[in-house]
């Protein structure tokens, strides 16, 4: 592969791309865009979902009617966010690894599977 840096251009460092140094760059570029929507749009689902179950807090905590009540509300609550959370985050790591992986096989191979959605 050839050097795709001029280090002896006249203002220093300068990048030299060769075409296919460009190719592989915007190969990957393209399969990683691509994915930005389903990222996007889990992202919002789940905060409308969010969202939701947060706008009826206050009202299970005003119709408690006793301490127990009131524990029982709070713990119902958090234990909610640490599971909608979490597994938010483990969907949204299987896009980021698919997103990874076919943006590494698209440098790798100068392809992309799929246009990207915008």
């Amino acid at each position: 592969m050839e050097n795709q840096f001029n280090s002896n251009a006249n203002l220093g460092f300068v990048p030299t791309w060769s075409l296919e140094a460009f190719q592989n760059a915007s190969a990957s570029c393209l399969a990683a865009m691509k994915h930005s929507k389903d990222m996007q749009s889990e992202w919002q689902n789940f905060m409308k979902l969010r969202l939701e179950k947060d706008g009826h807090y206050p009202e299970k905590i005003m119709s408690c009617k006793s301490p127990a009540d009131f524990l029982q509300a709070q713990f119902s609550f958090v234990n909610d966010f640490f599971v909608d959370y979490t597994e938010e985050m483990q969907r949204m790591g299987k896009i980021m690894r698919e997103a990874t992986a076919e943006s590494l096989h698209a440098a790798q191979n100068n392809t992309v599977t799929s246009k990207p959605v915008m």
